[in-house]
């Protein structure tokens, strides 16, 4: 089973909802004019009887007549019959009206015009398909002078309908004017990818063409998706590096405040010197196992044989003052030793 027809209508239908969304990016008059300088398709219809056209390059050539019902087969016998197909109104269903109008409304003169309907015709906006041609500048400069080009819409739908029941369907109708090209009254939006015929000659590079495009589309995707891994890589190795820096700065930190700690002056003394005053005092059977020094207090903990004698050999020393169990002695379930919490005040702070 060959899945390049499937992928190549998947292609075209993306294509055409993505030139639609351009589309309608575009003035609908430019739009107009992009369809209307293509090939047209122009049906004339005369009570019973019709005559096709075909319009190319601004020529009209007739490609067959007839009898009403014999309208599809002539449009079967025609090749490459144009897709775009207007239906050629009566000249007496048309109605035609001179408007002068100042020059400043000229980039608004399509609203304008809206309103300029119900005022100078028999008909509201909502009854008639129109255009409009700017005329010819005789007219003083202060006046801009705009032909009104206006056909009611029951009888256009009506023709329209006949057509239709034929196999031919209309997108504008087609009135002429004194201009070179005639005017189109349009029956709906016209789709500028709906006209749009390649030659033949172009038809086998179609497939070199969508992948063409198809990598112009993924290109700026592809490229965006590289960068952003590229970016996620290096904020990875951005923030290992960074963890990595803060962990350096937390230690360093630690021991800075654990020197500056050390160093610190309490009262005359040191932490270092107090805790060396504490090492002098304490017998050789007591260890610490934390000690702090706060607003010229002492706070010490740990075990010994004998906790009970260490209070009166810190009364005993010049540097202590005071000193007392922060709270009860406990015996040790590991050994035989007690542990104890001392507080005493620095000889330095004096009594209170």
């Amino acid at each position: 089973m060959s899945f390049a027809p499937m992928i190549q209508r998947c292609i075209m239908s993306f294509f055409r909802w993505w030139f639609r969304q351009l589309a309608g990016l575009v003035s609908a008059r430019l739009l107009r004019v992009y369809v209307e300088a293509g090939e047209v398709a122009v049906l004339e219809i005369v009570d019973d009887t019709f005559v096709l056209y075909i319009r190319r390059r601004g020529v009209l050539t007739r490609a067959g007549h007839g009898a009403l019902p014999d309208l599809k087969q002539a449009m079967d016998a025609v090749p490459n019959l144009p897709p775009l197909r207007v239906l050629r109104i009566p000249e007496r269903q048309v109605l035609r009206k001179r408007v002068s109008l100042p020059p400043a409304v000229r980039r608004d003169l399509g609203k304008v015009l809206v309103y300029e309907i119900d005022r100078e015709t028999p008909f509201e906006q909502a009854e008639v398909y129109w255009n409009y041609k700017l005329a010819a500048q005789t007219a003083p400069k202060d006046k801009l002078e705009v032909d009104l080009i206006v056909v009611p819409r029951r009888a256009a739908d009506a023709l329209a309908d006949r057509a239709r029941a034929m196999g031919f369907s209309p997108t504008a109708l087609e009135a002429d004017t004194e201009y070179r090209r005639p005017t189109y009254l349009w029956l709906e939006t016209p789709n500028p990818l709906q006209y749009l015929r390649l030659p033949p000659r172009v038809k086998p590079y179609l497939p070199a063409a969508y992948a063409a495009a198809i990598a112009l589309l993924i290109l700026p995707f592809g490229i965006q998706q590289a960068r952003l891994f590229l970016a996620d890589r290096s904020i990875a190795a951005l923030e290992s590096q960074a963890r990595a820096a803060s962990a350096l700065n937390l230690a360093a930190n630690r021991r800075m405040a654990a020197l500056a700690f050390m160093g610190r002056s309490r009262h005359g003394e040191s932490a270092l010197a107090i805790l060396a005053a504490i090492t002098r005092v304490l017998p050789d059977d007591s260890y610490l196992t934390a000690f702090s020094v706060h607003g010229g207090q002492v706070t010490m903990a740990g075990s010994s044989e004998a906790a009970a004698k260490l209070i009166g050999a810190l009364a005993a020393s010049h540097t202590f003052r005071d000193p007392a169990f922060d709270s009860a002695v406990l015996q040790s379930e590991s050994d035989d030793l007690e542990k104890f919490t001392i507080t005493a005040k620095l000889a330095a702070q004096g009594a209170p």
